[in-house]
């Protein structure tokens, strides 16, 4: 029940706060036309997909992480850890990056720089409309 309370409060605010709706001026998901919905943002039917992800992963998936990185030198262990927070936080600020420059260029703002060229080049409307292609404007 944890899991699908702690869940179903993430992906709300995460649909208003985390960058849909006030950074990016966009909207990812829309459960409106779904049964028990929370302005559209959260409903029962996927808060119960998401709580038994949870349990899954807290009763299967952690114990079996555990299991391997017990086998793991700490030093070892932390190269890993260290490892995938740095490609998560590139990750991230790539998307984020792709993102606002494509709001940008829907306003008609030209590239200013390399990073921004990089951009328009490897992720131009036609790809980000297909990674996020249910993203739609905010109303």
């Amino acid at each position: 029940m944890w899991c699908l309370i702690k869940n179903g409060y993430i992906e709300s605010r995460k649909s208003l706060v985390l960058g849909q709706e006030i950074c990016f001026g966009t909207v990812a998901w829309d459960y409106s036309h779904l049964p028990l919905n929370i302005n559209g943002r959260v409903c029962l039917l996927y808060s119960l997909f998401w709580g038994v992800l949870g349990v899954v992963w807290v009763k299967a998936v952690i114990p079996l992480m555990r299991k391997i990185f017990d086998r793991v030198h700490l030093p070892f262990e932390k190269v890993i850890v260290w490892a995938f927070i740095a490609f998560f936080v590139f990750d991230c600020a790539l998307s984020a990056s792709a993102a606002l420059r494509m709001n940008e260029r829907a306003q008609g703002i030209a590239a200013s720089n390399k990073v921004e060229q990089f951009l328009d080049t490897y992720y131009p409307d036609d790809k980000m409309n297909q990674i996020y292609a249910n993203s739609r404007p905010a109303e």
